[in-house]
């Protein structure tokens, strides 16, 4: 079983509560646990490592790398964070060069929060990846 498989199984499980159903089969039990032990391994590797843990050698790319939960994407959604990734590491660059916002970065700022910052990354995460609220695929 692939990545997708276990993508597609994510959202169903995100669709239903998180729970599986009796009728589940043994495969989609097994991908579940799978899946599961995925979550579990990132969420153990990203324990207490938050941006501000170590402000002397912060890297962004790599707390970005290590922040993104590969393991449990698709192939198409591990495109996206990556594009996005490249994207973000550009403008942080160019104001670490700079010393202070660059007008590229003001505009990515004012483009992705505007006033309501939660929705601005919701919308960031629908147009990245296709995913709505509660993990549903959008139309």
């Amino acid at each position: 079983m692939g990545r997708l498989s276990v993508t597609a199984n994510l959202k169903r499980l995100a669709r239903s509560g998180g729970s599986l159903r009796r009728s589940d089969t043994s495969e989609a039990r097994a991908e579940s646990q799978k899946l599961a032990a995925l979550i579990s391994t990132w969420r153990s590797a990203n324990a207490r490592k938050g941006p501000g843990s170590n402000l002397e050698n912060y890297d962004l790319a790599a707390d970005l790398s290590r922040n993104t939960p590969t393991a449990i994407m698709s192939e198409p959604q591990t495109a996206a964070a990556e594009a996005f990734r490249a994207q973000l590491l550009v403008l942080y660059e160019a104001c670490a060069k700079k010393g202070g916002y660059t007008p590229a970065a003001a505009a990515f700022l004012d483009s992705h929060t505007g006033e309501n910052f939660v929705g601005a990354a919701d919308m960031k995460v629908k147009e990245l990846f296709g995913i709505g609220e509660a993990g549903n695929r959008s139309s």
